[in-house]
């Protein structure tokens, strides 16, 4: 039932009554200058891959000393995005500053320009309850309220919205145990992403002791060990998973959304291929990833700036990926890119320029034996997180408004992350 009518003493208090700080961020420099540190900076563009854990992307620059004192980002920050927007997503998503978050990067870090540094007062609000407030604002999809778009680009009105948005606050003790019980799924996704990121790097390492991909000229090419742009039916039209350019990781195989749309052109792919960005700059920042979402015998399709490498015998996915990982194949790729700056492409018949050394047959039984069972655990793992986001979603709202207790929702939580 919702908390007016259990009567529990509830507030609503405007976001700017709750904030003890909130500045701009800034950009830095990308070289070192007289009175700078080094810092390490987060765009609105980092968000959602921050959300599953890559945060190797974040560029490194240069910020002045004086100006970091209010721009440092501290655990219980909350990041607020108020640039970059589009037509089917208005600006307003956040972060929570973590010392876990803090630790990964490993350098002082601060908010770029576009967006906001949110210092919540913890004597007057759980400053992760706010942020779960916000979360669930944006989910909602309030924030399209605050967009401003008189300039063409879709700004966040930060100002109106700290004089305008009233959060929902029911006593402190209250606060907690909501941002705890949805911060357990957090932290159950952040443990399976964790486990996924040491699998890869096991296997990659096992990659890289068992073959030699280096160039090798009396070897044989990559297009007769692997298919190139397998071909792979798909009526134009027909609705099925779509895998848009903007879901592949830089770091990490597993792809964590998609959605259904009628199939137009573009790649095709299905289970058990991998996909390897072509175009400038995602290829340079090594957007890669393997596909094992589809149901049994779909097709998927996705955006032309895809190379599509599938399986041959015994090529199997695990080394594929390892291979368009690996740090020589993916420099042949980028030495190889022609066309117009700014749009240059690796086409994919390269790929038969590209040799190797034979791999050993016992090798690749060796590396299979090992690495598909992992790369299924990983999928598993990745399954595992969806299923708690999805949970943590379906939760956000019914806690925040009280219709859900915080007792039932930790019986709901215990079950998922075992």
């Amino acid at each position: 039932m919702p908390w007016v009518v259990v009567g529990v003493m509830i507030k609503r208090v405007l976001i700017r009554q709750l904030v003890k700080n909130a500045v701009g961020g800034g950009w830095g420099y990308d070289a070192p200058r007289p009175g700078t540190d080094q810092v390490a900076v987060i765009r609105g563009a980092d968000f959602p891959f921050i959300a599953v854990g890559d945060i190797a992307r974040l560029p490194i620059r240069w910020e002045a000393r004086k100006k970091l004192s209010s721009r440092l980002l501290e655990p219980g920050d909350i990041v607020l995005e108020i640039s970059g927007g589009t037509t089917d997503r208005p600006t307003g998503r956040t972060i929570y500053v973590t010392e876990r978050l803090l630790a990964k990067i490993g350098l002082p870090t601060i908010p770029a320009s576009f967006c906001r540094l949110v210092r919540i007062d913890s004597n007057r609000a759980d400053p992760r309850y706010v942020y779960w407030w916000l979360q669930g604002m944006y989910a909602s999809g309030r924030t399209w309220s605050y967009q401003n778009r008189s300039t063409g680009i879709a700004n966040f009105q930060f100002e109106h919205f700290l004089d305008t948005e009233k959060v929902q606050l029911p006593p402190l003790e209250v606060q907690r145990g909501i941002a705890a019980t949805l911060g357990a799924l957090d932290d159950k996704i952040e443990s399976n992403r964790r486990v996924i990121e040491l699998i890869e790097d096991l296997v990659r390492a096992h990659f890289d002791k068992l073959f030699d991909v280096g160039l090798d000229h009396d070897g044989v090419s990559l297009s007769s060990l692997v298919v190139v742009n397998p071909q792979r039916r798909l009526r134009y039209g027909d609705p099925t998973t779509y895998v848009g350019m903007s879901s592949l990781s830089e770091f990490s195989a597993e792809i964590y959304q998609w959605d259904t749309k009628p199939a137009g052109s573009g790649s095709r792919f299905a289970n058990g291929d991998v996909l390897m960005a072509r175009i400038t700059p995602c290829l340079e920042n090594g957007k890669t990833a393997i596909v094992d979402m589809l149901k049994p015998d779909e097709v998927g399709w996705g955006s032309t700036e895809y190379i599509v490498l599938g399986p041959r015998g015994d090529i199997k996915t695990p080394w594929i990926y390892c291979l368009a990982r690996h740090d020589e194949v993916r420099s042949f790729a980028i030495r190889s890119m022609t066309g117009s700056s700014g749009r240059q492409r690796f086409k994919a018949d390269r790929f038969d320029e590209y040799k190797i050394t034979p791999p050993d047959v016992a090798a690749i039984e060796e590396f299979n034996a090992i690495a598909e069972p992992l790369f299924s655990r990983m999928t598993q793992l990745r399954d595992e997180g969806l299923r708690a986001m999805a949970l943590r979603d379906t939760l956000l709202p019914e806690l925040l408004s009280g219709r859900i207790r915080v007792p039932e929702a930790r019986a709901a939580v215990q079950e998922a992350v075992g």
